[in-house]
């Protein structure tokens, strides 16, 4: 079974290969992926798990911006 569906796989893989030898059309693409996978959120993903699955608490986390008197960008 494993080589069941070898030639669709390699027949997408040549369409792949093709897409992105258009280097504007596949960073319009990669951006359009990106830009519509917001609900697969690994923040949603993670908190859902700990939610569900290990039932755990969350912890809270404080964010620090560059305009903390604390905040130093390591060199």
């Amino acid at each position: 079974m494993v080589l069941a569906d070898y030639q669709p796989y390699a027949d997408c893989q040549e369409r792949v290969s093709v897409a992105y030898g258009a280097a504007q059309a596949w960073s319009a693409m990669s951006i359009l992926n990106t830009a519509r996978a917001g609900s697969f959120s690994s923040d949603r993903t993670i908190a859902e798990f700990a939610d569900d699955i290990w039932q755990v608490r969350r912890a809270p986390v404080k964010l620090l911006s560059q305009h903390d008197a604390s905040f130093r960008v390591p060199r």
